[in-house]
């Protein structure tokens, strides 16, 4: 998921990764669910892509 929307941002998976997890802070909700591989958007992630 993050080489996919890393890539067609053209940035790099890990400034990727610190705007989701600053988001996540700001929000105060955890947007990404890391625990598992392939890492997935929870609920709350989903309805804010939306």
């Amino acid at each position: 998921m993050l080489a996919d929307v890393s890539e067609n941002l053209y940035l790099s998976q890990s400034y990727v990764g610190q705007i989701i997890t600053r988001a996540e802070h700001d929000y105060g909700i955890k947007l990404v669910n890391r625990s598992s591989m392939p890492i997935s958007l929870t609920e709350a992630g989903g309805s804010l892509a939306k």
